[in-house]
């Protein structure tokens, strides 16, 4: 069962130096944020928390894998997730959130819930295009062969003179 209360981080538990966590970053966690989404995931974020006087510097380390559908064939496929992310909170006497790595934070601030920045960082560590071939699999043959016909037959009807007349008309 999801507690959103585990991704929270609370400062004054925090210690000097350096702090270590684990968050999972599971289907149910996507759907807490984006019940749109169709991700399915089995994702650990690892965070390594260096603790300052005026500053936090989190690293994430994003491990795991991601059942998604590839973009050219439509099978399912699961793809590796193995992604790097830093943040950096600091203390200021204004809240400032418009910087991707440096967010400004009061020292009244007592918490800080990490749930958006981690579903941001999932999301941003999936590549434009998602294909069989990243899970080192090819592409079902059978949808690639129709693909092909239908590339095939639109070459075929680009070449008909009734297009031509048309193509006239703007100039």
């Amino acid at each position: 069962m999801l507690r959103l209360k585990d991704y929270i981080i609370e400062f004054n538990k925090l210690r000097n130096g350096n702090n270590v966590f684990d968050f999972v970053l599971n289907t149910e966690f996507i759907h807490s944020i984006d019940d749109q989404s169709n991700i399915q995931s089995e994702v650990v974020a690892h965070l390594d928390l260096f603790k300052t006087e005026t500053m936090y510097e989190l690293s994430f380390k994003l491990n795991g894998k991601i059942r998604t559908t590839c973009d050219t064939c439509l099978d399912e496929f699961e793809m590796p997730v193995d992604s790097n992310f830093k943040l950096i909170l600091k203390l200021s006497e204004t809240e400032k959130y418009d910087d991707d790595e440096i967010v400004y934070i009061t020292p009244q601030t007592i918490d800080y819930d990490l749930r958006q920045y981690l579903y941001e960082c999932l999301v941003l560590s999936l590549p434009i295009r998602k294909t069989c071939a990243l899970a080192g699999k090819d592409c079902n043959e059978e949808v690639i062969r129709k693909l092909t016909d239908v590339q095939a037959n639109n070459d075929d009807e680009s070449n008909d003179p009734r297009w031509d007349k048309l193509k006239g008309i703007f100039n």
